[in-house]
């Protein structure tokens, strides 16, 4: 599931996806927006191809408009590869990765379900590549992590309720909804190790998280000029799903209790922080003739004053040590 060397965990593919900008290249805005939030694209018999645009994410709540037929390619194109697998397949597939990931949970103390408002809490019909991406994901992460107090269950699919529409931590479950289990993989990733972070942040003492809430308030004053915008996004880390990167920030930015789960996924998902880390990082880019940038958390503090890279340094060591001085790379 994961290769290790010493205390390093070296990041899977799709994880190392969201190092990366959502998209490589410039694409028609209305697209963006679309693919951002898992939209789809249908074709019928007759008129013309028909883009569908979740608009919070919530059942029913969406807008059916028609597209072009170079929209419709060029959406069928990026999908390819940046979404998870359409939904039919055997179910017999389907049925083996639904066991293989409840058996890792129930190893660790966490009933698997299906989601609010799904018909007799029965997990819903994925492409077994869905599930086995969840599996692989929860295994980058500390047994510890795992079977915490604080982390009791996982739903999968349903529909929330009120402002939460992708996914839920609530009552020490991790709430992962319909919308994320479909469409941009990035998404789903992002949302399901944000999930685990609230369970990681309502484990933390108090005087921890006084710590991280002093952080997150001077990340805030040096990072917006008022509550309601971003002045400096260059100066925040961010991951770009969902909405984008600086959607993310002004979100965290706002309370601890989203800055930790934030930054818990950054931990986890934008690269090594180390110069062991990062010499092995490159030695496995060398081998894979990767020329991208060997860590987005490197690169990031490289750019940043002095000051607040050492802010985030510190805050980075902090969250080496509760993840048992794993380090991803």
């Amino acid at each position: 599931m994961q290769k290790t060397k010493g205390r390093r965990i070296i990041l899977p593919p799709v994880v190392r996806e969201l190092q990366k900008p959502f998209f490589s290249k410039k694409i028609d805005p209305d697209l963006e927006s679309l693919m951002r939030f898992n939209g789809i694209v249908q074709r019928y018999a007759e008129g013309p191809p028909i883009a569908r645009q979740y608009l919070s994410g919530g059942a029913g709540t969406e807008m059916g408009l028609p597209v072009s037929e170079e929209y419709a390619a060029e959406f069928e194109a990026l999908s390819r590869l940046l979404y998870l697998q359409p939904r039919t397949e055997s179910k017999e597939k389907t049925a083996f990765a639904q066991e293989q990931l409840r058996t890792f949970l129930k190893e660790r103390n966490i009933e698997l379900s299906g989601g609010f408002r799904a018909r007799d809490f029965k997990l819903p019909n994925l492409h077994h590549t869905t599930y086995e991406l969840i599996l692989e994901v929860l295994s980058l992460l500390p047994d510890s992590h795992l079977t915490s107090e604080h982390f009791s269950k996982l739903s999968l699919g349903g529909w929330g309720s009120g402002a939460a529409k992708c996914s839920q931590y609530i009552d020490q479950e991790v709430h992962i909804y319909q919308f994320p289990l479909r469409g941009a993989r990035r998404n789903l990733v992002a949302i399901l190790l944000h999930e685990v972070g609230h369970s990681f942040f309502a484990g933390l003492s108090r005087e921890q998280i006084i710590v991280l809430h002093n952080f997150r308030k001077m990340m805030a004053t040096k990072a917006r000029s008022d509550i309601f915008g971003v002045q400096k996004p260059e100066l925040v880390l961010a991951a770009d799903y969902l909405y984008g990167a600086e959607s993310r920030i002004t979100y965290s930015l706002g309370t601890t209790n989203e800055f930790v789960p934030e930054s818990y996924m950054h931990y986890v998902t934008q690269g090594a922080f180390t110069a062991e880390g990062l010499a092995e990082r490159r030695d496995i880019a060398k081998s894979e003739n990767d020329t991208s940038e060997p860590s987005h958390f490197d690169s990031f503090v490289r750019s940043v004053p002095p000051k607040l890279a050492n802010a985030y340094n510190a805050l980075w060591r902090f969250l080496r040590q509760q993840f048992e001085e794993v380090e991803y790379v």
